[in-house]
């Protein structure tokens, strides 16, 4: 089925009772078994490049010298490249996939259900002041009893930000990182957006006789309206999903020829 030995690019597996958690973007998702795939800028990313990588990381699995050694809720899979995979992107999002820039140039991607972004850039701060603070903080826990409408919690301060260790193995879980994947952050995330309407209409020539040759009416609207899960509580998909809003924008205008 192959023509070469299977190789992974990259292998990290995390020691046991390691006491370190990893605070970066990139690391704080990364779980016991990570498999990591690095493509040059020269080498393809596309949709078979991620099917191959996910195989690699479903035969590592397999091989586990007992059953279920390495649990598929302990391993990641990273495909890294410099370039922007637009057309791998494309065929994701084709496929009905959720992609979400949860930090610059790192992507989640996610079936039909996925998890709204957190209000929280890292799991242990604020956001900086060069960074909009989302609505969501608004509702936030700030006082005994505010746990009955609201499940966001409080901001990350002193003994908030302290390491669990809720598996058996000691690995650690940041406590805002549990709260980011928790069912109760898991939403329906379909959508559809109406993108561009364009309008335009010519004038019957009685209606302008004696005054022009042609008058030509034209409208155009730029996501104009969309239809969305209510599980994003009226927000707009691509904020709820940690993206840049689409702005929306109307104009209208008369071409006259005399």
């Amino acid at each position: 089925m192959s023509k070469e030995p299977i190789r992974i690019d990259l292998l990290i597996i995390k020691e046991e009772n390691a006491d370190k958690v990893m605070k970066n973007e990139i690391g704080h998702i990364m779980r016991k078994y990570n498999v990591l795939e690095y493509k040059g800028p020269g080498d393809e990313l596309s949709i078979d490049t991620l099917y191959k990588t996910l195989g690699y990381a479903c035969l590592y699995k397999g091989y586990g010298k007992t059953i279920d050694e390495i649990p598929a809720d302990e391993l990641t899979v990273s495909l890294f490249r410099e370039a922007y995979p637009r057309e791998l992107f494309l065929e994701l999002e084709r496929k009905g996939y959720v992609l979400e820039e949860k930090y610059p140039g790192i992507y989640y991607v996610r079936g039909n259900k996925t998890f709204l972004n957190s209000p929280y850039p890292l799991p242990y701060q604020m956001p900086s002041e060069y960074q909009n603070a989302s609505t969501q903080l608004l509702k936030r826990w700030r006082e005994p009893g505010d746990e009955r409408y609201t499940n966001i919690p409080s901001i990350p301060v002193g003994d908030n930000c302290k390491a669990l260790k809720p598996f058996l193995n000691g690995n650690e879980l940041a406590p805002y990182t549990a709260w980011m994947y928790s069912d109760v952050r898991v939403v329906e995330a379909w959508f559809i957006r109406f993108n561009n309407f364009s309008f335009s209409y010519n004038l019957p020539e009685k209606w302008i006789a004696g005054f022009a040759r042609s008058v030509m009416l034209n409208f155009s609207a730029s996501n104009p309206w969309q239809i969305k899960s209510k599980d994003f509580k009226g927000r707009d998909p691509e904020v709820a999903l940690g993206k840049q809003p689409k702005p929306q924008s109307f104009s209208f205008g008369i071409n006259v020829t005399f």
